[in-house]
């Protein structure tokens, strides 16, 4: 009975090569792996974006928890990178938001209502400062 030849570091196994082009983890030789990449770049995909979105994917629970810490102990920077962006994109910036509460009035009505609700007394006493403030223009506005 004869026996299979073992398979070498030029062999390549299409199927182990599409299963890891999907996401699998495989052990594979230095051919897969260049199979492995050479289907992914012809599929469009960069390497470190594929790697990253399926590490992302796995770890969803590590990743956010990760952001939410850096977010933690770097508020002041990251809003202030917010307001940079939202100054230089002041257009987009409104016109995402426009859409936004186009397709979700009904949503964003219901938070505006559930917020008076919650800080009515707050709510009032910012536009009874308001209307004392602005007099003239509230009283023009009439």
């Amino acid at each position: 009975m004869a026996t299979a030849p073992r398979p070498t570091d030029d062999d390549v196994d299409e199927i182990a090569v599409e299963r890891a082009a999907r996401g699998e983890r495989l052990p594979l030789n230095a051919a897969e792996r260049q199979a492995v990449t050479d289907l992914l770049t012809r599929r469009g995909k960069s390497i470190p974006t594929w790697i990253d979105s399926r590490y992302r994917e796995g770890h969803k629970a590590e990743v956010a928890e990760y952001h939410r810490r850096y977010r933690e102990g770097h508020k002041a920077e990251v809003a202030e990178r917010q307001r940079r962006y939202r100054e230089g994109h002041k257009a987009e910036v409104a016109e995402r938001q426009r859409r936004y509460r186009e397709g979700h009035k009904a949503e964003v009505a219901e938070y505006h209502r559930r917020y008076y609700e919650g800080h009515k007394a707050e709510v009032d006493e910012y536009h009874r400062r308001y209307r004392e403030g602005h007099k003239a223009e509230v009283a023009e506005r009439q």
